[in-house]
């Protein structure tokens, strides 16, 4: 298992459907400090740039350090910063992420393949290239 934490969430559409949520971001990606987090996955590369008042854009490579295979729990954090200290505003686990990629009505299915993501796993150590997505 690993978490990855981030200071922003890519979208917010698996919320129900009465919830509605804007989320600007100007942070860059955070994996969480703990030990299997950072040795499954390097986000250093990746950066979000602002396009304009209401879109950011993702930018930069990430790297998988370990196999993605069956089971693979996947958690997102999105924190804000107040004063200090960050609050958590909200939080996803996905808990098997290669079920998710297989599921043509999964919004992961569709969202990852923009990233270039296979849709069947085991996912191989391997960078991804992000250009303005």
């Amino acid at each position: 298992m690993f978490t990855f934490a981030t200071y922003f969430l890519i979208c917010a559409k698996y919320l129900a459907a009465s919830e509605e949520y804007v989320l600007n971001f100007d942070s860059a990606i955070y994996v969480c400090a703990d030990e299997d987090s950072q040795s499954f996955v390097d986000t250093s590369e990746m950066e979000i740039k602002r396009f304009n008042e209401t879109t950011a854009i993702l930018t930069g490579d990430i790297t998988f350090m370990k196999e993605i295979s069956e089971k693979t729990m996947v958690e997102f954090v999105v924190e804000k910063e107040v004063g200090d200290r960050f609050d958590i505003v909200l939080t996803k686990e996905i808990c098997d992420l290669c079920e998710e990629m297989k599921d043509s009505e999964s919004f992961y299915y569709h969202y990852l393949g923009i990233f270039g993501f296979p849709d069947e796993c085991p996912i191989e150590p391997v960078s991804y290239k992000y250009d303005s997505c």
